[in-house]
């Protein structure tokens, strides 16, 4: 009987303390869940729509009458608009370098934005396209050749595929 009731001691430590550890783990993942979600909607925009992240800079393209690109670098909204263009999106980021389209009349044609220059960019013969995504120096995307769309990856060496 002694023995036994030393058990019972035991096993109501034991779930005492696992109830402790339980509580304090509640605790702690409600506040790191509570404090996951941000809101990002540029000052001013009908809609915003962020699209790549790169450590703390985030690009996208938000809407107020015209469609703008952005980078939000967390603290500072940025617009970033393609020259001459009637609407500019922003869909990927390494670094400083930015990719994206811009839209003339009526097109949407892939864009290259490094801080400082904008550059077109579009798969030869395409009718038109987006630049999606960029890792280093690749550039990948999409283009209309006039018969359908198809996948592009610029690379200044192209890998074997």
């Amino acid at each position: 009987v002694e023995n036994e009731n030393l058990g019972r001691r035991i096993n109501v430590k034991k779930a005492f303390v696992l109830m402790i550890v339980i509580m304090v783990l509640l605790a702690v993942c409600k506040d790191v869940f509570a404090n996951s979600w941000i809101t990002l909607d540029y000052p001013g925009a009908i809609r915003s729509k962020p699209k790549a992240i790169d450590g703390s800079n985030i690009v996208g393209h938000y809407y107020d009458g015209d469609e703008h690109g952005f980078l939000y670098d967390g603290t500072n909204w940025t617009t970033l608009d393609y020259p001459g263009a009637t609407q500019t999106e922003v869909h990927g980021i390494d670094g400083s370098n930015i990719v994206g389209a811009y839209y003339d009349a009526s097109d949407p044609h892939g864009s290259f934005y490094d801080g400082t220059n904008w550059t077109a960019i579009g798969y030869p013969g395409s009718v038109y396209g987006r630049a999606y995504g960029i890792d280093g120096s690749n550039i990948v995307g999409y283009y209309y050749d006039g018969s359908a769309w198809r996948g592009f990856l610029y690379a200044p060496t192209a890998p074997s595929l």
